[in-house]
């Protein structure tokens, strides 16, 4: 499901989906996560809304905080 809420163009969708990657990180499998991951790597590189950046790099940071090390 992941993957296909993640082709949807539309800036809310994208920022809803970073919100809940961070809120639900804690019932999400290491492959949703990597494939969320894999998703919202593609955020910043495509999108100029400020939002959608936003609440990707908060959910990023909260994501490198809680498991701190190297990330392939």
């Amino acid at each position: 499901m992941i993957d296909q809420i993640g082709t949807l163009p539309q800036s809310s969708a994208r920022r809803t989906l970073a919100r809940c990657f961070r809120v639900g990180c804690g019932d999400m499998t290491s492959d949703q996560i990597a494939r969320a991951e894999v998703l919202m790597r593609r955020t910043p590189a495509n999108r100029s809304n400020w939002s959608v950046i936003n609440n990707t790099m908060e959910t990023f940071t909260e994501w490198a905080v809680a498991t701190p090390g190297p990330r392939t």
